[in-house]
């Protein structure tokens, strides 16, 4: 079963490199443990980690091309812009972003998510 999971958590990594992990939930379900079982086979497997309820390989982290950070700063410019008025995930993608970008940029604490879908900056320091 560790064996699976550790493969199956590298083929999500290079299929979505822009993401943190499958879910834990839809992972657990795929195998079809109960959930105590496998959060324990979870936290024994030394190259898995638990995070915001996805599962990741230890050390994986997401990176960003030059060219896709250059297309975020624009992003985090627009989302910026909205001020009083997050916009919401539709409009974003109609203006040419990807849900791929947008969620990248959330798990790196980037943008942040609110409801219905909307995101918004970051309060500045």
């Amino acid at each position: 079963m560790q064996d699976y999971l550790e493969r199956a958590v590298g083929d999500y990594h290079a299929k979505q490199p822009l993401a943190p992990g499958p879910s834990k939930e839809t992972l657990r379900a795929a195998c079809g443990l109960p959930p105590r079982l496998f959060d324990q086979i979870v936290a024994k497997h030394p190259r898995l980690r638990e995070n915001q309820g996805a599962i990741s390989l230890a050390g994986h982290e997401i990176r960003l091309s030059a060219e896709r950070e250059e297309e975020l700063a624009g992003l985090i410019e627009l989302v910026a812009a909205q001020g009083h008025e997050p916009p919401a995930l539709g409009e974003l993608t109609e203006r040419g972003y990807s849900k791929e970008l947008i969620y990248a940029a959330g798990h790196l604490g980037r943008l942040i998510p609110l409801a219905n879908e909307h995101w918004t900056t970051p309060p500045r320091s």
